[in-house]
């Protein structure tokens, strides 16, 4: 497209030999990207009330048994959604694993640190 638009291509002519040979990528760049999207957000309601959950424990309103088969539900849901989900490219993984690395651990330690559990950089204190 850029190229067309480059030689200044008239609109006739940019829109008969430019357009459609980038239709497909385009089109499946946007469903992609609604896809990306709309598993995100399925993702970011289960970690919402995954959170709830996880209060509802803290302040004792779970008993054993309701918050180990909710966790089951969780754990059951994630499991879907990854197993449903378009992978990343391969290349993107290693880019990004030591970020998320980070943000898994610090939200761990943060869950803990909640009940009174002190981590450190050598484990649980």
């Amino acid at each position: 497209m850029v190229a067309g638009i480059a030689v200044k291509l008239p609109l006739d002519e940019f829109f008969t030999t430019v357009v459609p040979p980038a239709a497909p990528i385009f089109i499946w760049s946007v469903r992609e990207f609604l896809r990306q999207r709309d598993t995100a957000d399925q993702l970011d309601g289960i970690r919402k009330e995954a959170m709830a959950l996880w209060a509802r424990a803290i302040a004792g309103q779970c008993q054993d048994d309701e918050c180990r088969a909710k966790s089951r539900e969780f754990q059951n849901a994630i499991f879907a959604r990854r197993s449903t989900s378009p992978l990343i490219f391969p290349f993107v993984y290693p880019l990004l694993r030591d970020t998320l690395e980070d943000q898994m651990n610090e939200g761990a330690a943060a869950r803990l640190a909640e009940i009174g559990i002190i981590v450190n950089s050598d484990g649980p204190g």
